[in-house]
């Protein structure tokens, strides 16, 4: 799998809100409490890095607490949505997370996996906040988001590029985002409740904490870790 340019404006996040689309359920739960201008994934300390960079944790997976995430393979999507907000040949490609557990080079250190569907309110919400209230405030301390769109606007079917676009274009998305026409995150997370947030420690690539359906307090909690990381 080939570098992310460390060019592109990466960020992590999911706007916390009080009731998901189909109740929360913490996964792992930590139970927490708890910017402006942009930056680059470049902006970052680089940490030492094996010859090479890093090759992707071997099995066994899982995507529990304290479980090495699968590498899932994702369908195409904006590297550099805030640059490009239509589609072109360039920015649509498929996404493997071992591009995000690569950026640990460069002094990443957290991700924030963000699942959304078109037709869950909460969803929408989240992604009107994202760009302006968490992505600046978490990029300097090392976070990034990575939001995966899977589904269009009836449950059950998968998102479209066309949903896609507009969805980035409607937010002013500035972070990397894709579809997932096979619905590989929706099955192997048993998603039953909207959105679902996880958080990944990008050198290990193991979950820190999820949660299924959404809160007021995880952003926070993504926040605290990287504070606890500094």
């Amino acid at each position: 799998m080939k570098r992310l340019l460390l060019t592109l404006p990466l960020g992590v996040a999911l706007l916390s809100i009080q009731l998901g689309c189909g109740g929360g359920n913490n996964v792992g739960g930590s139970g927490s409490t708890g910017g402006a201008g942009g930056a680059d994934a470049g902006s970052a300390a680089a940490f030492a890095c094996p010859n090479g960079g890093p090759t992707y944790p071997s099995a066994p997976y899982g995507t529990s607490t304290g479980g090495t995430f699968p590498d899932f393979f994702l369908g195409p999507g904006y590297w550099n949505p805030s640059k490009t907000p239509t589609p072109d040949v360039p920015t649509f490609k498929p996404t493997q997370l071992m591009a995000f557990h690569q950026l640990y080079c460069s002094g990443f250190k957290f991700a924030l996996i963000d699942v959304s569907a078109v037709w869950c309110v909460h969803c929408n919400t989240e992604a009107q906040e994202l760009p302006t209230q968490w992505v600046p405030r978490w990029l300097p301390k090392g976070g990034v988001v990575y939001s995966v769109l899977e589904e269009g606007q009836t449950p059950n079917v998968p998102a479209t590029l066309d949903d896609l676009t507009h969805w980035v274009t409607q937010y002013n998305i500035n972070y990397p985002m894709a579809i997932d026409p096979q619905e590989n995150l929706v099955t192997g997370l048993s998603l039953q409740a909207w959105p679902a947030n996880i958080i990944l420690n990008l050198q290990t690539m193991t979950v820190v904490d999820a949660v299924f359906g959404a809160t007021d307090q995880f952003f926070n909690t993504f926040d605290q870790t990287l504070d606890a990381a500094q």
